[in-house]
């Protein structure tokens, strides 16, 4: 293994061992949301992932010639929880190290950070909330390059309590992506995807039983893109759902809507229709787990004629365990990208091309604890396309470890 990927491997396996608990304490929360130790008020989960640690056969996922390269991923993490009389303060911290043994420009320091505040009024609990996230990663499924981009967001807003077991939550955020445009070759992308959003939702939640809750949430939101407003547009959507908090058989959550997507541009065609986002995972017999994701929406497109493509993407994963240590885990995921032209860009205007991509992989591990696991995985994605030079197929074999939930 390269030195460097040695040494910020003991430096974070030094900082896990640091913040291994010495003592509990009670909290009252449910075992999965309950802080790993204390610093006094605080409560920590400490969290360390070390995967992809292998070859990548096609790096650049290009259609011809592809290159591949020895790479590695190092992630250290922690969720912080203070609370200071009425209020509740909740900090995310990552930062991942992604490592290329030969193509070192794409070597990063990939940071996030996302924090909330809670005052609980009895009746109201006011909030704010903001995220910054500084990355080299692909901004969305339609890439294949990576790209350095920040992220920044911040908003607010306040829940109130109306009955027993019933909340309804107003907020308003407001949030920027910018690519970098420094490097000339990337210009273009940063003039299709900087963009500044604008967004309000509304939510009704009734919690039918202390782990789950009946959702309801609209949002109205606004995209304006200052190097190229031709995408600029409006979108609202009504979405109900469902939520199931870790200790339910089932967990995850599950919403399934409308969404109506209009453009500025009159040339550009508008979109109504389903959109949905959902992550559920239940148990069979405490030996089988699976997990199934499922993603619908709006996503914009760096191509000059066709701004924007309808997203939709289902992930699914099985993990069977052999006993309490060993597990084999398989998944499968397709998506499909259905573009939108402009009118004016020939015959078959509204109705773009369709792209596929299809993953297919598969792994072991074995459990070292009720909080460490480690194993290697195998996974094959590919890209079909109608242009030849969008087609792409590749495999990733590496190692993984993680500490944590």
């Amino acid at each position: 293994m390269p030195r460097p990927l040695l040494r910020l491997l003991g430096a974070s396996l030094a900082l896990v061992a640091l913040a291994t608990p010495v003592a509990a304490q009670t909290t009252g929360e449910p075992p999965a949301e309950q802080p790993r130790l204390f610093l006094g008020p605080i409560g920590l989960t400490p969290t360390l992932t070390i995967k992809d640690i292998g070859v990548d056969t096609n790096v650049f996922r290009t259609a011809g010639s592809p290159e591949r390269d020895f790479t590695a991923t190092v992630g250290p993490g922690v969720n912080a929880v203070l609370r200071l009389g009425r209020a509740n303060i909740r900090v995310d911290s990552r930062l991942d190290w992604i490592y290329f043994q030969k193509f070192d420009h794409q070597r990063s320091f990939n940071l996030s950070e996302t924090g909330r505040l809670d005052v609980d009024l009895v009746r109201l609990t006011p909030f704010v909330r903001g995220n910054y996230t500084r990355t080299r990663q692909r901004p969305n499924p339609e890439l294949d390059i990576r790209v350095q981009q920040k992220l920044t967001g911040a908003g607010g807003g306040v829940g109130m309590r109306v009955g027993p077991g019933f909340l309804i939550e107003a907020a308003g955020d407001v949030s920027r992506v910018e690519l970098d445009d420094d490097d000339p070759e990337l210009a273009q992308l940063a003039e299709a995807l900087n963009r500044r959003t604008e967004r309000a939702t509304l939510a009704g939640r009734w919690r039918l039983t202390p782990l789950t809750s009946v959702v309801v949430r609209g949002e109205a939101g606004r995209d304006e893109f200052e190097l190229s407003p031709l995408r600029d547009s409006r979108s609202f959507s009504l979405m109900p759902g469902i939520e199931l908090r870790p200790l339910a058989l089932v967990s995850g959550h599950a919403f399934v809507g409308v969404k109506r997507f209009v453009t500025d541009e009159a040339a550009l065609p508008d979109y109504t229709g389903v959109v949905a986002d959902v992550a559920v995972g239940w148990m069979v017999r405490d030996l089988t787990h699976f997990k199934v994701g499922v993603r619908r929406d709006v996503e914009y497109s760096f191509e000059a004629l066709e701004p924007y493509f309808l997203l939709t993407d289902v992930q699914v994963e099985v993990r069977q365990a052999l006993g309490y240590q060993w597990d084999v885990v398989g998944r499968t995921g397709l998506a499909q990208l259905a573009y939108r032209r402009l009118d004016d860009a020939g015959a078959a205007a509204a109705a773009g091309r369709r792209d596929w991509a299809v993953l297919m992989g598969m792994g072991v591990g074995r459990r070292l604890g009720d909080y460490v696991r480690v194993g290697i995985d195998v996974d094959r994605v590919a890209r079909r396309s109608p242009l030849a030079d969008r087609e792409y197929q590749g495999f990733r074999i590496g190692g993984s470890f993680t500490y944590g939930y």
